[in-house]
């Protein structure tokens, strides 16, 4: 599919690179980009070299600013950066409501978070601060602007962000379910397995598919971006 054609140049849009270390990650934006023709290529399937640094803060234009310069760092010295080249990556955040007092909690943090909290803790500090339960799942994806595009768009701009949110609230009972083997998103390691999509009555991750693709925080950011590279117009 050629998007831009111009004397110099001509720019296919059907390839996207995906910075990502998580397997499963990669899977799903695969599966979300197949059924709208982009082939989706992990960074470490085109080189040898690792991925992006990603620091550790709670102030997500920071995270996401920092990230995407490490990334465009890492894909120049693989030398697979062109002027075409559009390259993305993702970032998982969760806000709780009740312990969102001082900002978002676990905000940003929430896999480091994930691996130090038990689902007892969270119950026990949900009811000691009113039992609130809403929270939601949100998702940010930043998309690399190639120069062709900063041109066409009349933009200084290097990247654009697209964000997916999902509302929902915490369990009120931790589910035993295994991860699903052919969509391995739907896990029962992330936070996931404690968040109930608003109009359900399960935990996401334990969803049959076709109903859990209907709250996809990851598949709503996605969808934008590929929306944006479909419909952009470029000349």
């Amino acid at each position: 599919r050629q998007l831009i054609k111009g004397d110099r140049f001509q720019m296919s849009l059907t390839d996207l690179t995906f910075f990502t270390s998580n397997q499963t990650k990669l899977a799903h934006a695969r599966y979300l980009g197949r059924p709208r023709g982009f082939r989706i290529l992990g960074f470490r399937e085109r080189t040898y070299y690792a991925g992006y640094n990603e620091p550790r803060t709670a102030d997500r234009e920071e995270l996401l600013e920092a990230s995407f310069t490490s990334a465009l760092d890492q894909a120049s010295r693989a030398k697979i950066l062109r002027d075409d080249t559009v390259f993305f990556l993702e970032d998982t955040s969760v806000k709780i409501d009740a312990l969102s007092s001082e900002g978002e909690y676990p905000g940003t943090d929430v896999k480091y978070w994930m691996r130090s909290t038990s689902f007892e803790e969270l119950d026990s500090l949900l009811k000691s601060n009113g039992n609130n339960r809403a929270c939601h799942v949100r998702s940010d994806v930043v998309m690399r602007l190639p120069k062709a595009l900063q041109e066409r768009l009349e933009t200084a701009k290097k990247y654009v962000v697209f964000t997916g949110v999902q509302t929902g609230s915490v369990a009120i009972a931790e589910q035993v379910y295994e991860t699903h083997l052919f969509y391995p998103w739907l896990d029962n390691q992330t936070f996931n397995k404690w968040f109930v999509p608003s109009g359900e009555s399960q935990v996401l991750g334990s969803l049959p598919i076709k109903i859990a693709d209907k709250h996809d925080f990851r598949a709503n950011a996605m969808d934008k971006m590929f929306a944006y590279l479909e419909t952009t117009p470029y000349g």
